[in-house]
């Protein structure tokens, strides 16, 4: 039997209350998920793997060791495999997109701010197009691990370092963030920036520099701001990288095919 679900947070809500009710484990659903592999959402298959808040054996988990969130029981083994493991899940689902097959594991669990969503993926996902530079790309799979198990502030860091790899990529590549952003616009003044930025708002560059060194360098007044980091602002920031590496490094490829294609037919 599959469920369909139209979003991520009913998805969870309805696999808890299941879990919770005790219902059968191998019923299947179907949701909207962003893909690893894709790069954009898609429909997965999901089948419940592990309940609720049990004490499972390790060798009933092919992946318990990625699993860090755990405690040994205290016995006495001469094997590391004979140990049980209690876990601190409360719903394990393994998945698959439905476009690619691209797998995936996520994780609802409680933590002190109540449950939690860890998704593990196959395949580094962050915004990269084919012909971003391996730097920029780097950062941006780095943002996406981190915002998967939840550590916001760590993908608000490393979504600045892309955007510093970024600038650097392009020619502003003296003195920091800060300074590479007031090249920038020194540039855009005066008409000689790269076409991709004329019409660019450095203020959205601004706000991801300025996040990213609130996360590095905390203090009493921006600390509590922190704390609301979340998932749409990792989503957000994602979105804004996506469109502006596809108008960087891939428009003017289209572009180029497209005017090629055209000058064929000159005489």
């Amino acid at each position: 039997m599959s469920v369909q679900i139209d979003s991520l947070d009913s998805l969870v809500k309805i696999l808890i209350e299941r879990c919770n009710s005790g219902l059968n484990n191998d019923q299947s659903f179907s949701g909207l998920l962003h893909c690893a592999l894709c790069k954009n959402i898609q429909r997965h298959s999901f089948k419940q793997s592990i309940g609720s808040w049990q004490s499972i054996h390790k060798n009933q988990l092919d992946f318990s060791k990625s699993i860090s969130l755990a405690k040994l029981n205290g016995q006495k083994s001469k094997s590391i495999s004979d140990f049980i493991i209690e876990t601190f899940i409360d719903v394990g689902l393994r998945g698959n997109c439905l476009n690619c097959n691209a797998r995936v594991v996520m994780l609802i669990h409680r933590s002190q701010r109540g449950h939690s969503l860890l998704t593990l993926y196959e395949h580094g996902g962050g915004p990269g197009t084919s012909n971003t530079p391996e730097v920029v790309k780097y950062y941006l799979d780095q943002a996406f691990c981190s915002a998967n198990i939840g550590a916001h502030s760590a993908a608000v860091i490393m979504h600045r370092s892309a955007i510093d790899a970024l600038l650097a990529d392009n020619g502003y590549n003296k003195g920091t963030c800060g300074n590479k952003i007031t090249m920038l616009e020194n540039d855009i003044k005066k008409g000689t920036a790269p076409k991709w930025a004329l019409n660019l708002d450095t203020e959205l560059f601004k706000t991801i520099r300025n996040l990213g060194n609130d996360a590095g360098h905390p203090n009493p007044i921006n600390f509590p701001k922190q704390l609301e980091y979340d998932a749409k602002l990792y989503s957000a920031t994602s979105a804004l990288f996506r469109h502006l590496l596809d108008e960087i490094y891939e428009a003017p490829i289209r572009r180029k095919a497209l005017h090629d294609e055209i000058k064929k037919y000159e005489s």
